[in-house]
């Protein structure tokens, strides 16, 4: 099925399609204050012939192979790079290699606003096909909008919520991703209350010493007295989250901030 219809948000570089080469860039020269352009992130740079730090900084990207449209990501625009082409975009290794595994490839793209991403989630459109960002593969978005209840699938975690007896507390970054089906071999939805679970404490990925199906209270003193538990569902690769992190599902981020934050500094626990 063919990508939401993104809305007109009134910025002149929203909607205008381009056709270039994406290619592995993994440091920038921090042109946008509102987010780092690290390898570690899903983000781009564009050129600089192209738009300016005031007009880029704060768009988002969708991408997509040129050879298969179907196949979408978006990613926040993190940097602009004064020697590029017009209409490529540099991608960190974590936004390139959701397309390939080589440094470059033929791309489509074009701007779309951070209101836009924030909607994406809400469109009323029964399966819709759309990514956004992080460690995306293809998400399939429903016309159910988050819960924004502290958990799903359970019927009183205020019974049950207290650390385990050989519980701790944990701290590290929290980003969020795209993904419908993980490394538990389960699918599930961006409105769901799940989390993936870095490799360090995730165990093993599969089978009975893996921490698939358990529950963690996830909270951040950047926004104190707020917390959520989510149900982990998948596994975030050493490459992408060191011990500690935890990558959230886009209901559960938005929860404690927007999803153009894109990284949180957490504390959480097993329940």
């Amino acid at each position: 099925m063919a990508a939401p219809v993104i809305k007109s948000s009134g910025f002149s570089l929203v909607g205008t399609q381009h056709s270039g080469r994406g290619f592995l860039r993994e440091s920038g020269n921090g042109a946008c204050s509102d987010r780092e352009y690290i390898s570690g992130l899903p983000v781009v740079a564009v050129s600089a012939k192209l738009a300016g730090r005031k007009d880029a900084c704060g768009l988002f990207a969708k991408v997509n192979r040129r050879d298969n449209p179907d196949r979408q990501y978006i990613f926040q625009v993190a940097d602009v790079c004064e020697g590029c082409d017009k209409d490529s975009l540099g991608l960190t290794s974590r936004a390139l290699h959701q397309f390939t595994n080589s440094d470059s490839l033929d791309i489509d793209w074009e701007f779309v606003s951070a209101d836009d991403v924030e909607g994406q989630s809400n469109d009323d459109e029964e399966h819709s096909e759309t990514t956004t960002s992080a460690k995306t593969t293809k998400t399939t978005t429903s016309s159910s909008k988050p819960t924004n209840k502290p958990s799903i699938n359970d019927k009183d975690d205020s019974e049950n919520d207290r650390p385990t007896s050989n519980s701790k507390t944990h701290r590290g970054r929290g980003t969020w991703f795209s993904d419908t089906h993980g490394s538990c071999g389960e699918n599930f939805s961006q409105n769901d209350m799940i989390a993936a679970l870095n490799e360090h404490d995730m165990g093993a990925q599969y089978g009975s010493g893996s921490k698939c199906g358990q529950k963690i209270r996830v909270s951040t003193k950047e926004y104190p007295g707020k917390s959520v538990v989510v149900r982990i569902v998948d596994t975030c690769p050493y490459r992408y989250c060191d011990t500690g992190a935890v990558d959230l599902s886009q209901a559960a981020f938005q929860e404690f901030a927007q999803l153009g934050k894109g990284v949180l500094d957490l504390e959480w626990h097993f329940i």
